[in-house]
């Protein structure tokens, strides 16, 4: 997705939040396994307030360095995150809600506790391995969905 005018829109209104590219916002680019994996953990927790989300495979990376959750309350994450399970689920493009979110993670260890251990139970889920196993069962059930009976076949 291109995401490049939200982007400008953003990094233009920096000056008004009294916030300076380079010093308070850093735009790293790409960045390898490595350096990704130092980034998630040197963080507290990972806040993804997106409001128009593919799948959200942050989400994942943040919990696989044991980092709580704030995504937002779209479907894509409700297909695989529960509120104040394994992830903090604020209303999408609400302010006032990611704040509380914020607000409530960063004041409740439990809490942050009990989503830490959400991630990690969540996880073994999306490994390469399950991905793959789940794909042949996809392309088994297609193939026998195709497949005529012997009552209809010439």
């Amino acid at each position: 997705q291109d995401y490049a005018s939200y982007r400008d829109a953003a990094l233009a209104a920096l000056p008004g939040l009294g916030l300076m590219l380079g010093r308070d916002v850093v735009l790293l680019g790409t960045v390898d396994d490595e350096q990704l994996a130092g980034w998630y953990q040197a963080a507290d927790a990972l806040a993804f307030p997106s409001v128009k989300e593919g799948w959200g495979l942050a989400v994942l990376e943040a919990m696989s360095q044991d980092l709580p959750v704030i995504a937002t309350d779209l479907p894509v994450f409700r297909e695989y995150l529960t509120d104040h399970v394994d992830a903090l689920l604020p209303r999408v493009a609400d302010a006032a809600s990611l704040a509380a979110a914020m607000r409530e993670l960063v004041t409740d260890r439990a809490l942050r506790d009990r989503l830490r251990a959400g991630g990690r139970a969540l996880l073994p889920r999306f490994t390469w391995e399950a991905s793959a196993r789940r794909h042949l069962q996809i392309y088994a059930d297609v193939r026998s969905a195709r497949r005529p009976s012997p009552a209809t076949a010439p």
